[in-house]
């Protein structure tokens, strides 16, 4: 490793997060028009698919309330599962965008289906990451279970559970946080496990420069929430509802709550976009060859 690339990942995470951070703002700031121009057409696309995949999603689920069955039941998963794919397709779309804008690459062309290689790598990425959670998270609910059968439901299921918790954060800090920056800046198909390995010793960095993005994100989606409610726009919920009439309050929301939910999240993403490839380009130890 070089002495500069050395030097980085010696300063403090505190620095180093620091900077990624100021660098995130002040990019946003300096290119609003340009990142809106860049994710205007996947954005609305998105949030009317966001719209028709949790409506079908909502009304298929009350039909399952109200007259449970394994095939209706078996609806309900389908669309859900459906819904993580094209929602991780559209987030690859629009995550690439936002990192070609930054890097101030040229745009690519659409490799298969009009969508570019790099938004394809990075969803690639996405479902393996999604799937390999998907069974840490079985594998530590079926541990859990075990625990509790052996009547170790207090301080060990707690341990344990903590335990879970604060390993699947460090996974995800070391195998997504560069899977963008990889994609866009190689051809290669194994960008999670680059990512993996781009990512060793920066984990308290990366965290420290999460963090405040997703705070930033909450606070401007609460706010916007309570704004919404103030002028009548979001329906009040009693403090005692069913879970059947959540859903239904919940389906008459359904307009407004996903176009406050998309427009944080795109916020949301070009912060954090931002962050992932100034860090990358800084601080990270090269990846090896993939």
């Amino acid at each position: 490793m070089s002495g500069t690339a050395n030097s980085l990942l010696n300063r403090s995470a505190f620095a180093n997060a620091g900077d990624a951070l100021a660098f995130s703002f002040g990019f946003l700031a300096r290119n609003a028009g340009g990142f809106v121009r860049r994710v205007a057409v996947p954005g609305l696309l998105g949030c009317c698919i966001l719209h028709s995949l949790l409506w079908i999603y909502c009304t298929q689920l009350t039909t399952y309330l109200g007259y449970p069955s394994d095939g209706q039941a078996g609806k309900v998963l389908g669309i859900a599962a459906a819904g993580v794919l094209i929602m991780l397709l559209l987030h690859a779309i629009v995550v690439s965008r936002i990192g070609i804008l930054i890097l101030g690459l040229e745009s690519e062309k659409g490799a298969f289906f009009g969508i570019s290689a790099a938004a394809w790598r990075i969803y690639v990425a996405n479902l393996r990451l999604v799937l390999g959670l998907g069974l840490y998270g079985i594998a530590a609910a079926l541990i859990a279970g075990l625990l509790s059968r052996l009547g170790l439901e207090t301080v060990p299921l707690l341990i344990f559970e903590a335990a879970a918790w604060l390993l699947l954060v460090w996974l995800v800090a070391r195998s997504w946080f560069f899977l963008v920056p990889l994609s866009l800046q190689t051809r290669a198909e194994s960008v999670l496990a680059a990512s993996w390995r781009s990512s060793r010793g920066m984990v308290p960095s990366i965290l420290l420069a999460v963090f405040p993005c997703l705070a930033v994100s909450f606070v401007i989606l609460v706010l916007g929430e309570l704004s919404l409610r103030m002028i009548g726009i979001f329906s009040d919920v009693p403090a005692k509802i069913s879970f059947l009439d959540a859903i239904h309050l919940y389906e008459r929301n359904l307009w407004p709550f996903v176009l406050l939910v998309s427009v944080v999240y795109l916020f949301s993403n070009a912060l954090m976009t931002a962050v992932r490839i100034r860090m990358f380009r800084d601080m990270a130890p090269p990846a090896a060859p993939v």
